[in-house]
């Protein structure tokens, strides 16, 4: 059949089918029924001469005719159904169905189509799986993350409970197979470094100190003493089994995953150990992982690599400026005075929970208020993750049909070193109004789940970045103070260049092959301290692209504000504008530019500006 568009605009329409047969009488199976039932939809569909189809998604192009072949096919089921039903044969009718597609759909099945062709060039690569740092890392890879999962795992039925049991037990097996991931990429020639091994060892060595009572079993205990659907007896059993499960199978398999590591040592030479930096492979898999993460169809590396080094330049020369004036304003001769001058001058000081009150205050001016209230839960790390962890805290997205609790988890061991400022801004980065709210706005949106779960990295943190960024701006309406003021401009100009410098730093390991005495060289060109050059190319050895998530990302949605304000003037409205690039979840930055670029052009449509 033919699909004619009599627009002159690009359509997408979802084509399915609908398969149904006749029914037998339910009160005499002599007879029919004369009442349809459907038939499972299994079919194929194909362009036979114009327009195209994807993932059963059809496009036709604007005045095109597209003419498209659907094949219906019976399951063996269905076959059977009729057979036993009919003994003399009955009709099957079979409707295509093509319904358009909304924008939120749209973007959707969009998010469908990059993933899947993300996944069919990445194993199109030799040895893809191979080149990734996942198991084993500096920061307790998947020992690590199974902690926090099973932090964050609800349990809704008895059964769900039974499993968080045999996931503990099945640790005493799959832990030690990490071994033989290992000795695979050392024999692939993908070898770790003494430096991960050796983090990964003294992160396992902090979790065997506590084998007596890990802190999993306090957190499982509590979970299940909430459990309505459980009694007092079987909630006694199961906080046993997980209390034994925890001793008898997670620490084995910790054990025998700590001393087996300790074999990989001395694999990787010290000029070799830069990971994707020395694969032959391994700046294809960069280019291709970062316009994944980032969200862009074919990223163009060259202006990719000019538009850090200009950004980098601008911000962190601003920043230099302005810590000079604070210098020169307070008489400062040293970097501990500087330090304790900035901690001095705090946006607000409180217990974490307060800092959230006030934080919600902070929002109205940035976002719509939640339709729900969620109640912020704000906890800590176990002390084993919390010493080998970079992170302040971090948000952990709940299951997308929970409306209670959220949970914000702060690293203890960095609270004590960190500003009011430093806790404050993270609090907002990763609770409110970022990455808690940005998630809880989009489950509150009528979005395809998918859309919630498949969910842009950079759209995330570049949203959460600018809200720290807009932290300070904010602090300086409400304090009316000269010298309080320098404190936040400084912040604020330290805060846009923060993440640029490891980006500009990741893309030229993994991409321009810089080695450790590159990145000391560009470290001591912007006036920063050279003798950090080691200790950031063995972070970011280990995470290539990570950084451009935050770098870049905060790059763009500073852009995209600043478009937007000097496109529309007194016109623009920060907290619609901030609705409009959240409401379709946490998009890649391609689609959140061209959703910009429709927003500006509607606004100015409606205002009579020129654009």
């Amino acid at each position: 059949f033919n699909l004619v568009n009599l627009s002159n605009e690009t359509l997408n329409y979802r084509l399915s089918i609908v398969g149904m047969t006749e029914s037998v009488s339910t009160s005499d199976e002599e007879f029919v029924a004369e009442k349809s039932q459907l038939l499972t939809d299994t079919f194929k569909a194909e362009i036979i001469q114009g327009g195209t189809i994807d993932n059963n998604v059809v496009t036709v192009n604007g005045n095109g005719v597209c003419k498209i072949k659907v094949t219906y096919t019976l399951t063996d089921e269905n076959k059977k159904l009729i057979e036993d039903s009919f003994p003399y044969g009955m009709y099957v009718e079979g409707f295509v169905k093509l319904e358009d597609l909304n924008n939120y759909q749209e973007i959707a099945y969009s998010n469908i189509e990059d993933f899947l062709n993300f996944y069919i060039k990445y194993y199109d690569i030799k040895d893809a799986s191979f080149m990734n740092v996942t198991y084993v890392d500096q920061f307790g890879g998947y020992v690590a993350d199974f902690g926090t999962y099973m932090e964050a795992y609800h349990l809704y039925s008895e059964q769900e409970v039974k499993d968080i049991v045999s996931f503990i037990e099945s640790t005493k097996t799959s832990f030690p197979t990490y071994l033989d991931f290992v000795q695979d990429k050392a024999d692939k020639g993908y070898g770790l470094s003494d430096v991960t091994i050796n983090a990964m060892r003294d992160y396992l060595e902090e979790v065997l100190k506590d084998k007596d009572h890990y802190y999993l079993e306090d957190v499982l205990s509590e979970k299940i003493s909430k459990l309505s659907f459980l009694t007092e007896e079987q909630k006694t059993d199961y906080k046993k089994q997980i209390s034994d499960s925890l001793k008898d199978s997670f620490m084995v398999g910790v054990q025998t995953l700590y001393d087996g590591l300790a074999d990989f040592l001395g694999t990787v030479a010290k000029e070799d150990e830069g990971y994707w930096a020395s694969y032959e492979y391994g700046k294809e898999l960069f280019e291709m992982n970062l316009e994944d993460l980032l969200g862009y169809s074919d990223i163009d590396m060259d202006e990719y690599i000019k538009t850090l080094d200009e950004e980098l330049a601008a911000t962190s020369s601003d920043a230099t400026n302005k810590q000079y004036a604070i210098i020169d304003k307070f008489n400062i001769s040293t970097y501990d005075q500087l330090e304790a001058l900035l901690k001095r001058y705090s946006i607000f000081e409180g217990t974490p929970d307060e800092m959230m009150v006030f934080l919600k205050d902070f929002a109205k001016s940035l976002v719509p208020l939640l339709s729900s209230d969620p109640d912020i839960v704000i906890k800590e790390m176990d002390e084993a993750s919390a010493k080998v962890s970079n992170a302040v805290a971090y948000y952990l997205k709940s299951p997308i049909d929970n409306t209670g609790s959220e949970y914000v988890t702060l690293n203890p061991n960095k609270l004590g070193d960190s500003s009011n400022n430093d806790v404050l801004d993270t609090l907002a980065h990763e609770g409110y109004p970022g990455h808690l709210y940005a998630y809880v706005y989009s489950k509150e949106q009528d979005l395809p789940n998918i859309s919630k779960i498949m969910s842009s990295v950079a759209h995330g943190e570049g949203w959460a970045t600018y809200v720290s960024m807009k932290l300070y701006e904010y602090a300086k309406e409400i304090k009316n103070d000269e010298k309080f003021t320098m404190i936040m401009d400084y912040l604020l100009a330290s805060h846009l260049s923060s993440y640029l410098l490891e980006c500009r730093i990741d893309v030229g390991v993994h991409y321009e092959g810089w080695a450790v005495k590159d990145v000391a060289n560009f470290l001591k060109k912007l006036g920063y301290d050279s003798n950090a050059a080691q200790e950031l190319y063995n972070l970011i050895i280990e995470i290539p692209t990570q950084y451009a998530t935050y770098g870049y990302g905060k790059y763009i949605f500073n852009k995209i504000h600043n478009e937007a304000k000097a496109t529309l003037g007194n016109y623009y409205d920060e907290v619609e504008f901030n609705a409009m690039i959240l409401s379709n979840g946490w998009v890649g930055l391609e689609t959140l530019e061209q959703m910009v670029d429709e927003y500006l052009d509607d606004k100015c449509f409606q205002y009579g500006i020129e654009r």
